[in-house]
C-alpha cells in the first residue's frame, strides 16, 4: 500500500538519528498538545496550522522532531521534521523534512539571521533551500524553545494533487537542549560492496560505500554514523535513496529510514514507496528493492506525464 507522504527540502540526504520533542500550536488557529504522562509522544487534534486546497486541515495528529544526526567538532548536520497525520476523509499524511547545518554548540542554523529579540526570546530566521520555506528559531537560555515554519508544497490526493499550505508553530518547551559530543575513537574501515540488480527489467550493476563520519556519546550509549552512497551507472532512482546517514550497527548493518518519501520540487512530485537495508547477522544480506513514480505536473497541478520504475538489486 503507498503511503500518502510529502517530504519537503531534501538535501539529498536523509538521516536516522532521533532526538524527539512533542510540542504545542499556538495562537487561535492552532490547537494545544500536551504530552501524555510526562511522555515526549502525544497527539492533538483539530487545526494545525495548514490547509489543502484552501481548505483547513482538520482532525489531524501532529509529530515534531529536531535530530542532530552526527558532528565533526565544529559543525553539526541536524534535521527537523514535522509529521501531521489525519483519519479524516480526503485528508493524507504529510511531513515536513528540512536538513541544515548548525555550529557544534547549537542546533540554530549556520546563516539563519537574528532578528529583533521578542521578550525573553533571540529570534532566527533561516530560510530554507530549496523549498523557499521560512523557519523562525525562538532561543532561549542558549536552548531552542520554539520553531515556526511558514511555506507551500504540493499534496498527493487520491489520483490527483492539491495545494498544500502551512503556518505552524512547534514549542519544544526547552527539551531539546544540546548536540552529541564527539568522541575520538577508530572509524570502522571503509567498506565498497558490488551490486546488481535491474530498472524496469534492464539489468545494471553499481557499489554501495559505506563510510563512517562520525562517533558520538548520547545519553550513555556510543553511535558511529556512516554515510552511505550508491553509484549506479544509468538509474533513475532519486537521490534521496542513493544517498543517505545511517546509524552504523557494531557488526556493520545499517538502512535508510526515510526510503519511503514523496517529494515535490520544480513541477516534479516523486511517490516512493521503497526500501534500503542490510544487515550481516546471517551472512552480508542487502534488501533495495521498491517503486518510484515520477509525475512532471503543470502549472494547474494537472498530470503532464508519469513514469514508474520498478527496482531491486543485491550484493554480488
Amino acid at each position: 500500500m503507498r503511503k500518502q507522504f510529502v517530504c519537503l527540502a531534501v538535501i539529498c540526504v536523509i538521516a536516522v538519528a532521533a532526538f524527539v520533542s512533542i510540542s504545542i500550536y499556538r495562537e487561535d488557529v492552532r490547537s494545544d498538545l500536551v504530552p501524555l504522562n510526562d511522555s515526549l509522544d502525544g497527539g492533538l487534534f483539530g487545526k494545525v496550522g495548514a490547509t489543502i486546497d484552501g481548505e483547513p486541515y482538520e482532525i489531524a495528529e501532529l509529530y515534531s522532531q529536531i535530530s542532530p544526526v552526527y558532528s565533526d567538532g565544529d559543525h553539526t548536520y541536524c534535521e527537523l521534521l514535522m509529521i501531521v497525520n489525519s483519519n479524516a476523509e480526503g485528508r493524507p499524511s504529510f511531513t515536513l523534512y528540512y536538513s541544515y547545518f548548525s555550529d557544534s554548540n547549537s542546533l540554530v542554523p549556520e546563516g539563519a539571521q537574528a532578528l529583533a529579540d521578542e521578550g525573553s526570546y533571540q529570534v532566527f530566521e533561516y530560510t530554507d533551500d530549496p523549498s523557499g520555506d521560512i523557519i523562525r528559531f525562538y532561543v532561549s537560555d542558549e536552548r531552542i524553545q520554539t520553531v515556526d515554519v511558514v511555506g507551500s508544497s504540493v499534496l498527493k490526493v487520491g489520483d490527483g494533487f492539491k495545494p498544500l499550505d502551512y503556518d505552524m508553530s512547534v514549542d519544544y518547551g526547552g527539551t531539546v537542549t544540546s548536540v552529541n559530543r564527539v568522541m575520538e575513537m577508530d572509524p570502522t574501515p571503509t567498506k565498497v560492496y558490488r551490486i546488481e540488480g535491474h530498472e524496469n527489467g534492464e539489468r545494471l550493476e553499481g557499489t554501495i560505500t559505506v563510510r563512517s563520519i562520525s562517533s558520538t556519546i548520547f545519553h550513555g550509549y556510543i553511535n558511529e554514523y556512516a554515510e552511505v552512497s550508491i553509484e549506479i551507472e544509468g538509474t533513475e532512482l532519486p537521490g534521496f535513496i542513493t544517498t543517505f546517514y545511517s546509524s552504523l550497527g557494531v557488526d556493520g548493518s545499517f538502512y535508510n529510514s526515510n526510503a519511503s518519501l514523496d517529494i515535490y520540487r520544480d513541477g516534479v512530485y516523486v511517490e516512493s514507496d521503497s526500501s534500503v537495508t542490510v544487515d550481516v547477522d546471517d551472512g552480508w544480506e542487502v534488501v533495495m528493492e521498491g517503486v518510484v513514480t515520477y509525475y512532471q505536473l503543470d502549472e494547474n497541478l494537472g498530470i503532464v506525464s508519469e513514469r514508474t520504475i520498478e527496482f531491486g538489486y543485491e550484493v554480488i
